[in-house]
């Protein structure tokens, strides 16, 4: 479909010199080049979001693309809009080479927006016949884009902070969103071990592409397979915009975009996709740091008159759930056997049979749900599945009722109704050690239990770079008081129907103030209080009180590095428990209990036993109030905080 690279740098030669723009015997070629130089096209708002180009900290442009087959000056098109801009109007003018292979086939939105900005004589430059493009379009069937938001799915590192991509609404699709295509932009993995995936992602060592696929694929595998949320958001891009949208996915295929887990990822990328349909948004001049996609859809939602409406998809669990809550415990009872019950077994119907034909109805699509949701962690149906799945549907048209109506709402709330991700916090309190002392926190993503709850998960807490400075009134100066690096606690709460593991892991740095370090004269004072630090665990969880109290027991390793166990060779490892109570009530008020045991056999051998209790009460929709009691060992502090979400 692409021009081989021999061919590729031949052509570049002909077409461009290096210090001067392209020379060309053709009359038209020549005024439309003098054109596009006195307009100045080169520095327009609408080639820089086609070439991806951004303002470099030198004052320069650099593309975001990365892969050399999108410019077609060369390594200097990257660099050089200029340069580009001139290379590109002399391959699409040129007639040569036919076919897919001709640059306005491998680059028509491109091509359509020059003839847009350009008086070109389509008598003197023809269109090129494109048949491998002008089928993939027309396939699509493109007439409307919509915003898709998936909610976090914490098993996998790439998409714990949630996801988006676009769905192109197609002419022809009968008014079934599934019937539709999506576009999404992925990372190509080419590892399963987990540090390198890590490693890779943070460098930006995967090759980023967008790719364009059937919606119901998407639905599939988020909706079904991973329990995903979704929350669509139609936008109002005219019909010239989602062609040019269509048109610059279909020329993306010629690059990669490296691809950064926090800053270059799916959302960001997508953001640009839109700022090529449309150039006059300008979605990304925000994010100079990190891209978190909650974040990217307030951004999208911020724009005058872009998004529609707001649209819910409650996931395969969501129904699922919804549909279990109708039953009494008979019912669900009766449910679990037609779901589970071997294929051929009559005691699943003979069970509803007493049952009015509503609510036999009403068992059988609550099982038919619990048969997908289990079957839904297989990518291939199993036989097993099949044949509960015909004698359930045949059970269910010989009722000869339609289908029931069902309200059910996403677990989640859209990410708009959630607090923003950047978290900032001032505090005072005092510790029974060293007196009084004032805290400034700033965490950089994204949520834990004493948050508000509304628009995140529910059994989750997930933070990243949260930094605590701590200034001592007694010593009068500033320490690190902690750092989470990373800390993710994915609670699994007991579900006769759902079944999954609670699992912990944190990543930073904190003080052993239970070593006395804060005590005058402890060999540990000052810095040498602190370690890095790795804990890990897994257990078992359990929500009651009408879900509003989370229970969660973990068994737990611990290990710590650094000068506050100078003693032991700068280490100490143990094993123990932990012990952790979350709830609330109302949208305002939270609260958090907490207990931790760790024995040490390694290092710094002994036991400590840590305690918390905290409390949150949120002011306005930015701004709560922390207040709480922490112990570690001998050691004791109480203190409140004012935090301001932004």
């Amino acid at each position: 479909m692409f021009l081989p690279a021999a061919a590729m740098h031949a052509l570049i030669a002909a077409v461009v010199v290096v210090s001067d723009p392209p020379a060309t015997d053709d009359s038209e070629g020549q005024r439309l080049l003098a054109a596009a130089h006195a307009g100045n096209l080169a520095a327009s708002r609408g080639w820089q979001v086609l070439l991806h180009y951004r303002r470099t900290a030198f004052g320069g442009w650099r593309s975001e693309a990365d892969g050399a087959g999108f410019f077609l000056a060369g390594p200097r098109g990257r660099h050089d809009p200029g340069a580009e801009l001139d290379a590109t109007l002399a391959a699409l003018l040129s007639p040569a080479p036919s076919g897919d292979d001709h640059p306005q086939c491998r680059f028509p939105a491109r091509w359509a927006w020059l003839k847009a900005v350009l008086p070109i004589d389509p008598a003197r430059v023809p269109d090129q016949v494109c048949p491998a493009f002008a089928t993939w379009r027309t396939g699509m069937s493109a007439q409307a884009v919509t915003l898709i938001y998936a909610t976090a799915y914490l098993n996998s590192p790439a998409s714990m902070y949630g996801h988006t991509f676009l769905r192109l609404s197609r002419a022809t699709g009968e008014g079934n969103p599934l019937l539709d295509y999506a576009v999404n932009f992925a990372a190509d993995v080419d590892t399963d071990n987990g540090f390198l995936y890590a490693l890779k992602g943070t460098a930006g060592l995967f090759p980023g592409r967008f790719y364009v696929m059937p919606y119901y694929v998407k639905v599939q595998e988020y909706s079904n397979m991973e329990s995903r949320d979704l929350w669509e958001y139609p936008l109002t891009l005219s019909p010239a915009q989602v062609q040019r949208l269509v048109m610059h996915a279909w020329e993306t295929r010629s690059t990669y975009f490296d691809y950064y887990f926090f800053t270059r990822n799916c959302s960001y990328q997508l953001l640009t996709l839109l700022e090529a349909a449309d150039p006059s948004l300008h979605l990304i001049d925000q994010f100079g740091g990190t891209v978190i996609p909650s974040d990217t859809v307030r951004a999208v939602l911020a724009q005058p008159n872009l998004v529609r409406g707001r649209v819910g998809r409650p996931s395969l669990l969501s129904v699922m759930r919804s549909r279990r809550e109708s039953l009494n415990a008979a019912e669900i009872g009766a449910a679990e056997a037609w779901a589970l019950a071997d294929p051929t077994d009559p005691a699943p119907a003979a069970a509803v049979a007493p049952l009015p034909r509503p609510r036999q109805a009403a068992v059988i699509d609550a099982a038919y749900d619990y048969l997908r949701f289990r079957e839904g962690l297989h990518a291939e149906p199993s036989d097993g599945f099949k044949k509960r799945e015909r004698r359930m549907l045949l059970a269910r048209g010989r009722l000869e009722l339609p289908p029931q109506d069902l309200v059910a709402r996403p677990d989640i709330d859209a990410p708009e109704t959630g607090h923003t991700t950047v978290r900032l916090g001032l505090g005072s309190g005092v510790s029974d050690h060293a007196g009084g002392f004032e805290t400034l926190t700033i965490r950089a993503a994204i949520h834990d239990y004493l948050d508000p709850m509304r628009g995140y998960p529910a059994d989750a807490r997930l933070q990243m770079g949260d930094l605590r400075l701590r200034f001592s009134n007694r010593d009068r100066a500033v320490r690190l008081d902690r750092l989470d690096a990373v800390d993710i606690v994915s609670a699994a709460p007991f579900d006769r129907w759902v079944r999954g593991a609670s699992w912990k892991v944190w990543m930073g740095a904190d003080n052993a103030r239970e070593q006395g370090c804060e005590r005058p004269g402890s060999p540990h004072a000052g810095w040498r209080c602190l370690y890095g630090g790795l804990t890990t665990g897994g257990g078992v969880a359990a929500r009651f009180g009408q879900r509003r109290i989370l229970l969660l027991l973990l068994a737990e390793t611990d290990l710590g590095v650094g000068p506050a166990f100078s003693d032991a060779h700068n280490v100490r490892a143990g094993l123990g428990g932990e012990a952790l109570l979350a709830g609330g009530a109302g949208e305002r008020w939270r609260f958090e209990l907490g207990a931790r045991g760790i024995y040490y056999p390694l290092g710094a051998r002994g036991t400590v036993l840590r305690t918390r209790v905290a409390q949150s009460l949120a002011l306005s929709s930015r701004f709560s109030l922390r207040a709480g009691v922490e112990t570690s060992g001998n050691y004791a502090q109480a203190g409140g905080e004012l935090v301001t979400y932004f």
